[in-house]
């Protein structure tokens, strides 16, 4: 579970305070039929966070994440005008960069960490076979 971080101003008796609140950014990940999986952000709301950038490492026994291949990747353009709470492994959307290494394999473990403004999660998930 990730947070995704708000703000306002009180005005009380002619001084500002800051006030913010913090909701919880998750993750919904699903395997598609076709092979496909789908990474949204969830805050509970009708506007779900932008994704900023999503990484799926495949682990490897004996190794940390940290040293494991990165096999697919999609970070924001900066400066990009269009973002997306949802993106669908494998396509990179227009306004990402992103590199396709790999195919995940069935049966493999996959870390997918999902980062936007200010939050960030991760989750890890056994690649099912497309049905």
């Amino acid at each position: 579970m990730g947070y995704k971080w708000c703000g306002s101003v009180l005005f009380a008796g002619g001084a500002a305070m800051l006030s913010s609140c913090q909701l919880p950014v998750n993750i919904d990940i699903r395997q598609l039929d076709n092979g496909r999986i789908s990474i949204k952000s969830n805050d509970g709301t009708d506007n779900p966070p932008c994704i900023e950038s999503i990484h799926i490492t495949q682990l490897e026994e004996g190794k940390a994440p940290i040293d494991s291949p990165i096999i697919w990747w999609v970070d924001s353009k900066l400066g990009a005008k269009e973002c997306f709470s949802e993106i669908v492994y494998p396509k990179v959307p227009e306004s990402y960069s992103g590199e396709f290494v790999a195919d995940l394999q069935p049966g493999r473990q996959y870390l997918v960490e999902v980062s936007g403004i200010s939050w960030s999660a991760s989750e890890t998930i056994v690649r099912q076979a497309p049905r």
